[in-house]
């Protein structure tokens, strides 16, 4: 199944479409499907992700995508999919138009479009830097998750001998 794809309705509504396993938030065995979009925003500033609500209207890519069915009014965090979405845009223009911007002719012995070895390596380059860009904000986002996770860990700790120290202090207390 694909990370992340759109749909272009007749209507002229873009529809969203994504991979439950790459959900970001709320995590996988919630009790709810999805979260309101406030808390959404909220979320995705806090993992470093751009904040741009989803809009049925344009063709912009957010990390904030509508659960099924439309219009719930709930909504999932997934990585950010403006890279995924100029790698797909790129090898759409690539293999469209040539390095002025016409249309390129159909070859009659292959299936598709043809395109010279150093138009494929630039187009392989600029691949292969966005996934880099991918792996990255992952890591970002890792790493956050994770310091967030030991700091959370730290407090328990100290709140938990702070409540014990304070619990045996009182009990001597009581005892005179």
């Amino acid at each position: 199944m694909h990370f992340y794809y759109i749909d272009k309705y007749p209507n002229g509504d873009f529809h969203y479409h994504y991979n439950p396993d790459y959900v970001l938030y709320p995590p996988a065995p919630a009790d709810k499907i999805g979260v309101p979009l406030e808390e959404a925003e909220k979320w995705c500033a806090a993992l470093g992700l751009p904040v741009i609500p989803p809009d049925p209207k344009h063709r912009t890519p957010s990390p904030i995508v509508e659960v099924e069915p439309q219009g719930s009014g709930l909504y999932v965090i997934i990585p950010n999919p403006q890279i995924i979405d100029s790698m797909s845009q790129s090898s759409d223009s690539m293999v469209h138009r040539d390095d002025k911007g016409k249309e390129k002719n159909i070859s009659k012995e292959f299936t598709g479009y043809e395109i010279s070895t150093a138009e494929y390596q630039a187009w392989l380059a600029g691949y292969n830097g966005q996934a880099e860009n991918m792996k990255t904000d992952v890591q970002v986002i890792t790493t956050k998750y994770s310091t967030a996770n030991s700091t959370y860990d730290t407090i328990i700790k100290l709140l938990s001998s702070t409540i014990t120290a304070l619990f045996d202090s009182a009990k001597d207390y009581l005892r005179f």
